[in-house]
């Protein structure tokens, strides 16, 4: 962090929280996203927070000076949903690959109303650590803000150089989609659009429906589950269930909507994007979300998911160069016991399908006699 980054951290206390209840409201909780760093980074800048009850959090990829958690995947914040006062992050996302990932976690740790002070540069040298990817424009906070639907309140370029840092002010909403009861806290304070049900009608179809799906009854947890979207749309346990209950009842069109609900707002497990992966091949729409997908290929736990997606993908658009690249990979991540068992049936298909058409015979031999044991 440089001292430049410092004076715009302090420019957005002084306008967003010196004159706010954060003062003197009794324990803060600020969490400093990549607050690694040989001084005390920005805590200088809040230490006055909390009335002597500032909770000041770092988190890195490494341990360091100030860190207070090490997280395993920079994707994933280790604190509860709506948990933090505020959240800061600075000089970190030119070095995040999936910055936008990032940012709805930080989006899902902040509490409503909460604010978000985000830092990174928009121009200078090339500075890895261990990468260095990207540079910002205003318009890629815009973007970040309808992509985590929050509110961007204030955005501007500084004029220091080399970096030029952009600075924005982002400001959780109550309905963000993280939240996943959002709905039914509008709905019971009597406002946002009208809804098919009630609350309490709602609970109880609710009730009924996962005691259907629990009983293997999936046609009717399916239409219960669909008549009930609009109300549990932003809730990750309903649209798992919704997604698997869609594809054992072969409604690939509302599996398909559960599972892409999922991977752009949660992280879903194994089994639902196994059953996205199905429906989407069905559909013929494993494009649109390929992007998401292929950054599992470094998970012993999803590579194989991620790369039956590109296989799909590149078989059906006829890239036989880069089909071949992926079949040929998945292969050697069973084959070198890289991928991680049970391996999902689709993918193993698919794999063996892509291997074949390939001619690559060896590899296929060795595929399967890995498989057989």
């Amino acid at each position: 962090m440089h001292i430049e980054s410092l004076r715009e951290m302090q420019a957005c206390y002084d306008q967003y929280v010196k004159d706010s209840p954060l003062r003197t409201r009794r324990g803060v909780r600020v969490i400093d996203v990549g607050g690694s760093a040989g001084d005390d980074g920005y805590r200088p800048v809040f230490q006055d927070l909390g009335a002597g009850l500032l909770e000041y959090l770092t988190t890195d990829i490494q341990p360091g000076a100030g860190v207070t958690h090490v997280v395993r995947d920079p994707y994933e914040l280790p604190f509860r949903t709506s948990s933090a006062d505020l959240v800061v992050c600075g000089q970190v996302f030119e070095h995040c690959e999936y910055f936008w990932r990032l940012f709805a976690e930080m989006i899902r740790v902040l509490k409503e109303d909460g604010n978000l002070f985000l830092i990174a540069p928009s121009s200078g040298y090339i500075h890895r650590a261990p990468v260095d990817c990207y540079r910002f424009n205003p318009d890629a906070y815009r973007a970040l803000a309808r992509f985590s639907k929050c509110d961007l309140l204030n955005v501007w370029r500084s004029d220091h150089e080399p970096w030029h840092d952009l600075v924005g002010v982002f400001r959780k909403r109550e309905n963000t989609r993280v939240n996943p009861f959002s709905w039914l806290r509008r709905i019971a304070g009597g406002s946002g659009p009208a809804l098919p049900v009630s609350v309490a009608q709602a609970a109880t179809s609710l009730a009924k429906a996962n005691q259907a799906y629990f009983e293997r009854r999936f046609a009717e947890a399916l239409r219960m589950y669909s008549e009930l979207r609009p109300v549990y749309a932003e809730d990750p346990v309903f649209l798992t269930n919704l997604c698997h209950a869609a594809s054992e009842a072969g409604d690939f069109e509302n599996c398909y909507w559960a599972g892409m609900r999922l991977v752009h707002g949660f992280y879903p497990g194994y089994a639902t994007l196994e059953r996205l992966g199905r429906a989407a091949l069905k559909l013929g729409r494993y494009g649109n979300v390929l992007f998401e997908i292929v950054r599992l290929r470094e998970s012993s736990k999803w590579a194989l998911t991620a790369y039956g997606w590109e296989i799909a993908h590149h078989t059906h658009h006829r890239n036989d160069s880069e089909g071949r690249w992926s079949a040929c990979r998945a292969a050697e991540a069973i084959i070198s016991g890289f991928a991680s068992r049970p391996y999902p049936e689709w993918t193993v298909d698919i794999i063996r399908t892509a291997l074949a058409r390939y001619g690559e015979s060896r590899l296929l031999e060795q595929l399967e006699v890995q498989l057989r044991t």
